[in-house]
């Protein structure tokens, strides 16, 4: 069997990162993969060495519209020529321009990845940006979503058969099961950890809030944020200012040793469809605690706390509990452990993808 898998960009979204891991777990059970990257301004690290890089940034301006069409009619080439069966696309410009590229070609099997609730469609250019994607959906011959609330968005906005629109979870390869040593050893407080851009959907100034307005959780409780963003000196100056001990370690290209260094795994997230840094907790065998919103009930099911309300005081009450009671820590970061590795480990969602594209493990070759 052979996938052309087109991606959009190589950056260090939870888009991409699920694009390396799922492009690596294809090739170690037998499917040969051909990668192209329209835009390889990030890198191409993580990707095969013979990815076919189609543009080496996003092109804007006036040539934009000549570049775009040059890399369309170099990847139609491609496809006509590779002899694939599939054709797998992730991110608005991966899907958009293989929908293009492989019109009339007969044979091809497009497949398509939603991660999220439609927010690339808002904004300024929301008209054009809704009629592509209804566009493009309806041409897929299926839409992969990681979660049910992300599936029954897009069922909802571009219709279509119900067989169209397909539940497959987030994958986690082996390595992210593995304990690693903490960067830093426990100290006596309880160490709170979240992981993921610092941008406001994110949620972190809600997480801040509820240490903040709370003398137990002040006294108690150190906040360890993973990752870089334009919140971050908003985050720092609120912080220092309420007396919540704050540590910003900056964009890490494994939290495992931050993760094994936690008590509790917060995600204070005001959207989601499913959280890789959620299942990635879950794998290191973190009680979880969120806020109820997107996929996360149905990524960490009874395995976790989930606040119904998005609040910080909320969100303080259950991490006071939380914090207060070590027997349930343990309860629900082995149970979290074992949901993902039942759920999203690499063998069970490689053989599902391997059935989407008409083929099993035992044939892929």
């Amino acid at each position: 069997m052979r996938v052309a898998f087109v991606l959009g960009q190589n950056a260090g979204g939870g888009t991409e990162l699920q694009a390396r891991a799922l492009i690596r777990e294809l090739g170690l059970a037998g499917v040969h993969v051909d990668v192209f990257l329209l835009d390889a301004a990030a890198g191409a690290s993580g990707l095969p060495d013979d990815t076919i890089v189609l543009a080496h940034g996003r092109p804007r301006g006036a040539r934009a519209v000549l570049a775009y069409v040059e890399m369309t009619y170099r990847l139609r080439q491609h496809l006509r020529r590779g002899g694939y069966s599939v054709a797998h696309s992730a991110m608005a410009r991966g899907y958009t321009l293989m929908a293009i590229a492989s019109l009339g070609l007969p044979g091809l099997r497009r497949v398509t990845w939603r991660r999220n609730l439609g927010v690339h469609v808002q904004g300024r250019w929301r008209h054009v940006m809704r009629l592509v994607e209804r566009l493009v959906v309806r041409q897929a011959d299926h839409v992969v979503s990681n979660s049910e609330d992300v599936a029954h968005f897009w069922r909802g906005f571009a219709g279509g058969a119900p067989e169209k629109h397909v539940v497959i979870p987030n994958i986690l390869e082996r390595w992210r099961f593995e304990q690693v040593p903490p960067v830093v050893p426990p100290g006596e407080k309880i160490r709170v950890v979240s992981v993921g851009a610092l941008k406001a959907v994110k949620g972190h100034d809600l997480l801040v809030q509820a240490v903040a307005g709370d003398s137990e959780l002040r006294a108690n409780v150190e906040v360890v944020l993973v990752g870089e963003g334009p919140e971050r000196s908003a985050l720092a100056t609120r912080s220092s200012a309420a007396g919540v001990d704050l540590r910003l370690t900056g964009a890490v290209p494994d939290p495992r040793g931050w993760l094994s260094g936690a008590d509790i795994y917060v995600q204070p997230s005001l959207s989601e469809g499913s959280s890789n840094a959620v299942a990635e907790a879950m794998a290191a065998g973190l009680p979880v605690l969120a806020f109820q919103v997107g996929g996360m009930r149905e990524l960490v099911g009874d395995a976790g706390v989930l606040v119904e309300r998005v609040d910080a005081g909320a969100l303080a009450g259950a991490l006071r509990a939380l914090m207060s009671d070590p027997d349930e820590r343990a309860r629900l970061g082995a149970a979290a452990q074992q949901r993902m590795a039942s759920r999203s480990g690499p063998e069970e969602v490689v053989e599902r993808y391997l059935r989407l594209y008409g083929a099993s493990r035992a044939c892929a070759e």
